[in-house]
């Protein structure tokens, strides 16, 4: 919700911008155009279901505003914060 590129402005990756509302399925076509084998997705929303299933690595944060069970279904690892998501 606007805040990632501040918050991964630090480290050496860059932030997507979706261009509309409906982001479930343009999050994993997003994934798949740039090669599901060698992305990892980061998420905990139902919108990121599908993002999270298609990355060869899907990582679901619990975070202090809990997460979908769709996108923890979703996920090959749950982790509690974003920081941890960022360490692995």
């Amino acid at each position: 919700h606007g805040t990632a590129e501040e918050v991964l402005k630090k480290l050496p990756v860059q932030v997507y911008k979706l261009a509309s509302q409906n982001t479930t399925a343009e999050k994993r076509e997003f994934i798949k155009r740039l090669g599901s084998e060698k992305c990892v997705a980061i998420g905990n929303g139902a919108n990121d279901t599908l993002m999270l299933r298609e990355a060869v690595l899907g990582i679901c944060v619990l975070g202090t505003e809990g997460t979908a069970i769709s996108a923890m279904l979703s996920a090959d690892i749950v982790v509690r914060d974003i920081k941890d998501a960022l360490d692995l």
